[in-house]
């Protein structure tokens, strides 16, 4: 069967496109006073990394989005003050 059609694979929904809203307008607040403050808005390559390799093992990746948040992950992941929603980096 494909990816989502068995094996145990339970394909999880994103949040609602309002609750998508909120948490890109809080991440650019976020990024965008971070930047003001440091002057640095990436996250270096081993962090970059680390991340990266945690949101691949986990269940809450679907594709290339993280069921949790909506968010695209290998955006996420490479923005220095980004956190993970539940909380694994």
């Amino acid at each position: 069967m494909g990816c989502c059609g068995g094996g145990g694979y339970k394909v999880r929904s994103m949040p609602n496109i309002g609750k998508q809203i909120a948490n890109l307008t809080l991440s650019v607040a976020n990024v965008i006073a971070h930047a003001i403050k440091t002057g640095a808005i990436r996250a270096d390559d081993a962090t970059i990394t680390k991340r990266v390799e945690v949101c691949q093992g986990c269940r809450q990746l679907q594709g290339l989005r993280c069921a949790t948040c909506g968010c695209y992950v290998h955006i996420k992941t490479g923005i220095q003050k980004e956190k993970c929603p539940l909380g694994k980096w």
